[in-house]
């Protein structure tokens, strides 16, 4: 499935929908470097993402979210 991005608060609304994509993106190439790694431990792999998308939205708005990746096992 692909991944589901929830954010509240964002100060530029007219810019959620370009940075809801932008997150998706960095879920995908996160989760794909970690296939490609084998990592397999979700902590890591939560770790990763949080780091990740934490980059991303300083470097995109300037600011630190609190950022919680959740990953589920199925």
């Amino acid at each position: 499935a692909d991944p589901e991005v929830i954010f509240r608060g964002v100060p530029f609304p007219d810019e959620a929908e370009q940075l809801s994509d932008e997150l998706r993106e960095t879920v995908d190439a996160t989760l794909a470097r970690a296939a490609g790694e084998n990592i397999h431990d979700v902590d890591v792999l939560q770790q990763m993402l949080h780091d990740d998308l934490a980059a991303l939205v300083y470097n995109r708005i300037k600011r630190r979210p609190m950022v919680l990746p959740v990953v589920v096992e199925v």
